[in-house]
């Protein structure tokens, strides 16, 4: 695990974010629908992968792939919500 201070990370552009400004963030589909949180990221050499727990059923994960246009249409960091095209 790395560590270091929030305070030394670099200034990003518009419509850009760091994976601490994903987490946590409540995940909806293109319904609206509540679909869950996200507990984490995973990285894999095509695209990050988000992990989604769903309060409801905490065993089950659900994987969504950070492909933004096609599946992830807009990341609002400011009320920590997600869209994306997924069922």
């Amino acid at each position: 695990m790395i560590a270091i201070d929030i305070k030394t990370l670099p200034n990003l552009k518009n419509y850009e974010y760091y994976w601490k400004d994903i987490l946590f963030c409540k995940v909806f589909n293109k319904y609206k629908k509540y679909i869950g949180t996200v507990s984490n990221i995973i990285r894999s050499k095509s695209n990050d992968i988000l992990v989604i727990k769903n309060n409801q059923n905490d065993s089950q994960e659900i994987l969504i792939p950070f492909i933004e246009k096609n599946i992830i249409y807009k990341v609002d960091i400011i009320h920590k919500m997600i869209s994306t095209n997924w069922y």
